[in-house]
C-alpha cells in the first residue's frame, strides 16, 4: 500500500539475520541486551499515621535470561536485587536473590509470557525515594538497572491518599492479602480474572467521604463511586471491586479523592488495555501516535490533527489496521517489529534528544539494522562519521558528529515526511 511499509515489511521478514548482522557491523550494543527487559514497580499502602508499606517487586521474563541447552530441556540463571533509598542517597532496605529456572522447549525459554516475580517488603516514613531493582544474566554476565521514584512528602498532611493499587486475582502472597496480586496498570488483559482497587491513605479520625472513577480523562469531577466511612486508627484501606466492562478505551484513568471536612487529596493512575494487533512495545498510545510519524501520510497526519482523544485512538487502531500484513490474526508482525525498533532506537541513539527522535533513530526505525557499519574518528578534532550500509535495499547513509558528544546528524540526502 505504501513504499515505506513494504521496505519495513521486507526488513522484518528479514530480521533476525538482521540482529546478526547488527551485532557484526558493530551497532552499539548498550540496552539492546535482552536483559533490560524486566520491570520494576513498587505499591504502598498505609499501616500507620506516619508509616506506609512498600511492596517492590521485579518481574523477570524467561525472554530477558539467556538459556542454554540442559539435560531437562533449557536453563538460565541470574542474580537480582531491589533496593530502596531516600532522598539523601541513604539505604533504607534491600533484598537480594540468585535463582536457577528451567524451561522445556526453546520457544518457552523466549516467551514474554512466563515470568518470575521478585518481591521484598519495606516500611518508610515520609520523603520521596528511589526504588532501584538490578538484574544479572549468570551466563553472559551481562546486567540491566531500572529505577522507580516513590512520592511520599505529602505523607505528613493530615489527609492524604496514596496511589491506587490495581490487585487482580493470582495465586499466591504478594503483598496485599491472598491471591491478590499488585499490578502495573501497563498493558492490562481484558476479560481475564476479577478486578479491585485498592484504596489507602490518612485521615483524622472519624467519618470521611472517598470518591473514585474509572474515565478517560486526566481529570474528572464526575464520580462513580462515593461511599462514607470511619477510621478509628486514623488510617484506612478499602477495596472495590473493578467491573471489566468500564475498561472499554485503550488508555484510561483510575481517579480517587478522599475528602475529610475542608480537607482533601486526589491521586490519578493511567492503566493501558491490551487490545488484539496491538503491540505489546506501547505503553503510552499517545507517545505511540507521535512515533508513527515516519510512516504516516499526509491525510492521515492531518486527521489525527483534527481528532479529539477518542478519536485518535479510533484513527490510530485504523492505521495500523489499514498496515497489517496479516489481517485476521490477532498478531499484527508489522507493528511489533516497528515499535521494537522504537524502543531499541531510545536505549542506543539518545543525544540530546530521545533516541527514537535522532536521525540514527529515524533511519533505524524505517530499514532496521544495518549489514555493515564504517567507522571514522578523530578525537583530536571533536569528529566521528559513521557509515551505515543497507544491501538488501542497496542504500547507504552517512551520519557525522562534529561536536564530540555523540550528536549524529544525517548527512545523506533523505525526503521527511514530517
Amino acid at each position: 500500500m505504501y513504499r515505506i511499509n513494504i521496505i519495513l515489511l521486507v526488513s522484518t521478514l528479514c530480521f533476525q539475520d538482521g540482529n546478526l548482522s547488527a551485532q557484526r557491523s558493530g551497532i552499539p550494543e548498550k540496552g539492546s541486551s535482552a536483559i533490560h527487559r524486566f520491570k520494576v514497580a513498587g505499591f504502598t499502602e498505609m499501616i500507620s499515621p506516619d508509616s506506609v508499606k512498600v511492596v517492590a517487586r521485579i518481574d523477570v521474563p524467561n525472554r530477558a535470561l539467556q538459556f542454554l541447552k540442559s539435560e531437562k530441556g533449557f536453563s538460565a540463571g541470574f542474580e537480582a536485587n531491589i533496593s530502596l533509598t531516600n532522598k539523601a542517597g541513604v539505604q533504607v532496605g534491600k533484598q537480594s536473590w540468585k535463582k536457577k529456572i528451567e524451561a522445556e522447549s526453546y520457544v518457552e525459554s523466549r516467551s514474554r509470557e512466563i515470568v518470575h516475580y521478585l518481591t521484598a517488603e519495606f516500611s518508610v516514613g515520609s520523603g520521596t525515594f528511589t526504588l532501584t531493582g538490578n538484574l544479572m544474566d549468570e551466563d553472559t554476565r551481562k546486567a540491566g538497572v531500572k529505577k522507580e521514584s516513590l512520592e511520599l512528602e505529602k505523607l505528613s498532611d493530615a489527609v492524604f491518599l496514596l496511589p491506587p493499587v490495581l490487585l487482580e486475582e493470582k495465586n499466591g502472597d504478594w503483598g496485599f492479602g491472598k491471591n491478590e496480586f499488585p499490578l502495573s496498570g501497563l498493558q492490562l488483559d481484558v476479560g481475564q480474572n476479577s478486578l479491585s482497587i485498592l484504596f489507602s491513605g490518612k485521615v483524622k479520625p472519624g467519618t470521611f467521604t472517598l470518591e473514585s472513577a474509572v474515565t478517560e480523562n486526566k481529570k474528572t469531577d464526575d464520580w462513580t463511586y462515593a461511599t462514607e466511612h470511619t477510621s478509628d486508627t486514623g488510617i484506612f484501606s478499602e477495596k472495590i471491586n473493578l467491573p471489566r466492562d468500564e475498561l472499554s478505551s485503550i488508555k484510561l484513568f483510575i481517579a480517587a479523592q478522599v475528602r475529610q471536612g475542608e480537607e482533601s487529596s486526589r491521586r490519578r493512575k493511567p492503566i493501558m488495555m491490551k487490545r488484539p494487533g496491538i503491540s505489546r512495545s506501547i505503553t503510552n498510545v499517545e507517545e505511540a501516535m507521535e512515533q508513527m510519524r515516519f510512516i504516516l501520510e499526509g491525510d492521515e497526519r492531518k486527521q489525527l490533527n483534527d481528532a479529539n482523544r477518542r478519536e485518535r485512538e479510533q484513527l490510530f487502531l485504523s492505521f495500523w489496521a489499514n498496515r497489517d500484513p496479516t489481517p485476521g490474526t490477532s498478531k499484527n508482525e508489522l507493528m511489533d517489529e516497528y515499535y521494537m525498533r522504537v524502543e531499541y532506537s531510545k536505549q542506543n541513539f539518545e543525544s540530546f534528544q530521545p533516541g527514537w527522535k535522532t536521525d540514527m533513530g529515524m533511519i533505524y526505525i524505517l530499514f532496521g539494522p544495518p549489514n555493515e557499519v564504517e567507522r571514522y574518528d578523530r578525537p583530536s578534532k571533536g569528529y566521528s562519521r559513521r557509515t551505515w550500509h543497507f544491501y538488501r535495499i542497496n542504500r547507504s547513509f552517512v551520519f557525522e558528529d562534529d561536536t564530540g558528544f555523540g550528536d549524529y546528524r544525517l548527512t545523506t540526502p533523505f525526503m521527511r515526511h514530517y
